[in-house]
C-alpha cells in the first residue's frame, strides 16, 4: 500500500520497535501512564477497541495496544513481543470478523491458560465483501466499529469480557459501558438526522471501509481501493472517476494513514475537493497530539459527511 505523508516518522518508529524486538523487550505500546500498573492486564489489538476498553475497564484495567498505533492494521504482522504479550495477559479483546487473521497463531503460541478472549463483533450480523475486492478466501467485512450502533454491540462484548476477568467491578464497568454506549446513541442520531434527507447518498472513501456505516444510514459508498486496502487499479480508479461524474459528487475521501495521492489525482480529474475520511483504524501523529479519541474522530467524520452529502454540483 502506498505510504502516507507520516512515513518517515513511522518509519523511525518502526525501526526504534525492531531493535526493541532484537533486544527482547517488549514492543506492545501502553498508552497509560507507566505508574498505573495495577487492575486487569488488558491487551486489545487495535485502536478502536482500545479506546473503548479503556473508557469501559476505566481505572480498574491496564490496557494496551498490540498493533502500534500509527500502523495500518491491516499491514500488521505479529512478531516475537506480540505473543510474549499475549503470555502474561489476562483478557485479549480483538475486533474479529476477520480483521485479525493471526489471532488464532499468536494465542496458540502463547500458551496461556488463563487468558479470556473477547470478540468484539460476537453477535454482529457480518457483511461479506463485494466478490471484486475478496482476497485471499478473505470474504467478510471486518469494519464493524464505523457503525455506532454496532459499536454499542462490541462496547457489550467487552464489558462482558471484563466482567468475566474480574467480577468484582462489575457494577463499576457496567456503570462506565453504559455511560459510553450513551454517548454512541448520541452519535447515531446525529447521523440519522444528517442522512434523513441529504442532497446525496453517495460518497467517495479511500478505501471500503464503511459498508456498515453506509447499511446503517442507507448510504452508498464508492471505494477507490478494496477492504484490505490493496492497491486499487487504473479500471477501478477509472470507475470512481466516472462515478464522482455521474453523481455530481463534490468531495473525494482520503485518508490520514495513507497516501492521499490517489485521491489527489482523482479529485483534480473531477474538480472535487479532497475530504478527510478516516476509518479510524489507527491515529495519526497529528491525531494523537491533539488528543483525538474514537468518538472525537467520529465526530470529525460527522462534519466531513455533513459536507460530502449536502453538497453535489460543485465541479
Amino acid at each position: 500500500m502506498q505510504r502516507g505523508p507520516d512515513f518517515p516518522r513511522n518509519a523511525l518508529l518502526i525501526a526504534v520497535a525492531v531493535a526493541l524486538v532484537l533486544a527482547g523487550t517488549y514492543v506492545v505500546v501502553t498508552l497509560r501512564p507507566a505508574a498505573q500498573s495495577s487492575g486487569v492486564k488488558v491487551l486489545t489489538t487495535f485502536y478502536p477497541v482500545y479506546d473503548y476498553a479503556r473508557n469501559i475497564g476505566g481505572d480498574r484495567i491496564n490496557v494496551s495496544l498490540l498493533v502500534p498505533m500509527t500502523l495500518d492494521v491491516h499491514a500488521f504482522e505479529p512478531t516475537p513481543s506480540s505473543v510474549q504479550a499475549v503470555a502474561t495477559a489476562s483478557i485479549l479483546i480483538y475486533n474479529g470478523a476477520g480483521l485479525e487473521p493471526w489471532i488464532p497463531s499468536i494465542v496458540a503460541a502463547a500458551d496461556n491458560p488463563r487468558l479470556v478472549l473477547v470478540d468484539s463483533s460476537a453477535n454482529v450480523s457480518l457483511l461479506r465483501v463485494p466478490p471484486a475486492f475478496q482476497k485471499e478466501n478473505r470474504t467478510i467485512d471486518p469494519h464493524v466499529w464505523l457503525n455506532p450502533v454496532l459499536a454499542k454491540v462490541q462496547v457489550a462484548n467487552i464489558l462482558r469480557g471484563l466482567v468475566q476477568v474480574d467480577p468484582a467491578d462489575a457494577p463499576y464497568f457496567t456503570a462506565k459501558a453504559q455511560a459510553y454506549s450513551a454517548k454512541l446513541d448520541v452519535l447515531d442520531a446525529e447521523f440519522v438526522n444528517l442522512t434523513a434527507n441529504p442532497a446525496t447518498r453517495f460518497f467517495v472513501t479511500f478505501h471500503e471501509a464503511f459498508a456498515y456505516f453506509a447499511k446503517q444510514y442507507n448510504l452508498t459508498q464508492i471505494p477507490i481501493a478494496g477492504p484490505f486496502e490493496e492497491d486499487p487499479t487504473p479500471s477501478e480508479i477509472q470507475n470512481v472517476i466516472d462515478a464522482v461524474h455521474a453523481h455530481h459528487l463534490c468531495y473525494v475521501g482520503y485518508e490520514s494513514l495513507t497516501n492521499p495521492a490517489i485521491a489527489e489525482s482523482i479529485a483534480s480529474q473531477t474538480n472535487a475537493t479532497l475530504i478527510r475520511l478516516d476509518p479510524i483504524e489507527g491515529l495519526s501523529l497529528t491525531d494523537q497530539a491533539l488528543g483525538m479519541t474514537y468518538l472525537l474522530k467520529m465526530q470529525d467524520g460527522f462534519t466531513k459527511f455533513a459536507l460530502a452529502l449536502n453538497h453535489v454540483g460543485c465541479n
